[in-house]
């Protein structure tokens, strides 16, 4: 056994943990086969005696798990397995992320217990409604016609239902703390349900942004970066960049089966500016990052007033070039015209500063995105040299130039499902 699972579980024992470090302590002992046996002499709820009364028959399998919010997290799977869409997920996160991906799910978890050979297959759907957890069961087959699905809870059979069980059958309800075992009536033994409350530190709020995201539900993650990760924190300096290019693709694209699609650039003119800010922000990302006097503008700014946004910029304490190139970006954000007898510019002087010349190749890139002009936009990316921490989101604007223009060519959906999780994995590189 390894010193840090002999360390959790020593700091199991002591009860001085808090429920998040608690959580943490059983998640690594669970990874572990033999602490095991170590585990059943400890006083854990989860091992508590009212779920752990006789039963009549053998439990086959036993799947222990944590839910917070809307997001349901697996700590062990003995005798199940992944199914349907919860594995087609790992599959994609698999491409995404170092290592196995964290067994966590938003809303659904799809499991399939593993039976003996010719007998029937349960396959069970934990699903979060608020603050509640539903059981569905079904058991597909030859076999579903016969027999009973039976629920037993505290050692005592507590519901039976008829086969066969379609999507439609009544749920069973999960109380946290409380197991729940599921058992065909004409199989030997029964399948282990058991949940806890948790708390998600910063890595399982990144692995659900993360999620969120190749499910295509790009608005809960946005939901998690600004409130449950802090767009401001300084331990997560990721975050914010994340926010930015998460809302750039929100305006772009659409997500279907997991494939980042794109949407025609066209929007009413009520929603233009909110639509343009979006697709622009990585360029005002970099900014506030480059010169942080520039924060103190107001992003995106609704005046619509040329002159309101040069008199503001020139307020500011910055290089006439970087001055020139933050006119530029809030009058193309704002949809306005640039022209240089206002002082204002389309592209850098030649011996202007790298980092200058990154935000020019990212304005010219990403406004050229927005037009829905990827070829463009793609050669604009390329234009600049590298700087340290990509500021103005080159690479991955490239990315996605080159990702919208796979649909252009009809590449297979193998190859954009690929594009797609790749994207992703350049908007988490840094995440924990």
């Amino acid at each position: 056994m390894e010193e840090q699972t002999l360390r959790a579980l020593a700091s199991l024992g002591g009860g001085h943990l808090s429920a998040l470090e608690r959580r943490e302590a059983l998640d690594r002992i669970l990874q572990d086969k033999e602490s095991t046996d170590l585990v059943r002499l400890l006083g854990l709820p989860e091992l508590s005696p009212e779920n752990n009364l006789p039963l009549p028959f053998e439990i086959v399998g036993a799947f222990h798990g944590a839910v917070c919010k809307d997001f349901i997290m697996g700590l062990g799977l003995d005798g199940f397995e992944l199914s349907g869409d919860s594995k087609t997920l790992v599959t994609h996160l698999a491409r995404i992320v170092a290592g196995s991906p964290q067994a966590l799910f938003r809303k659904h978890m799809d499991l399939q217990a593993i039976s003996s050979e010719g007998a029937a297959s349960l396959r069970l759907k934990l699903s979060r409604e608020g603050t509640v957890t539903l059981l569905h069961v079904t058991c597909p087959g030859s076999a579903d016609s016969a027999g009973e699905i039976e629920f037993w809870e505290r050692g005592e059979l507590v519901r039976r239902s008829s086969l066969p069980l379609t999507d439609q059958a009544p749920p069973f309800r999960v109380q946290v703390g409380v197991a729940v075992t599921v058992k065909h009536s004409l199989q030997d033994g029964g399948h282990e349900i058991l949940l806890s409350d948790t708390e998600f530190s910063a890595r399982e709020w990144t692995a659900a942004a993360r999620i969120a995201c190749v499910e295509g539900s790009l608005g809960e993650a946005l939901r998690i970066l600004s409130e449950e990760l802090s767009l401001d924190s300084a331990e997560l300096g990721w975050v914010h960049r994340a926010y930015r290019l998460i809302g750039a693709l929100q305006a772009m694209t659409r997500s279907d089966d997991f494939i980042l699609r794109p949407i025609p650039a066209v929007r009413a003119p009520i929603e233009d500016l909110e639509w343009r800010s979006a697709v622009i922000s990585p360029v005002w990302e970099g900014i506030r990052t480059c010169w942080p006097e520039a924060r103190s503008l107001r992003f995106p700014d609704s005046t619509g007033d040329s002159e309101v946004i040069k008199e503001s910029v020139s307020g500011l304490n910055l290089d006439q070039g970087v001055s020139e190139f933050v006119k530029s970006f809030f009058l193309i954000a704002n949809g306005l015209s640039v022209s240089s007898e206002d002082g204002c510019e389309r592209s850098p002087r030649e011996d202007a500063p790298t980092r200058l010349q990154n935000g020019w190749a990212g304005l010219r890139g990403w406004g050229a995105l927005m037009e829905g002009k990827c070829l463009e936009a793609r050669e604009a990316f390329e234009s600049a040299g590298e700087v340290e921490g990509d500021p103005f989101s080159l690479r991955l604007g490239k990315q996605i130039a080159e990702h919208l223009m796979l649909f252009r060519s009809e590449a297979s959906d193998d190859r954009v499902e690929l594009s797609s999780d790749l994207l992703w994995g350049e908007i988490f590189p840094t995440a924990p």
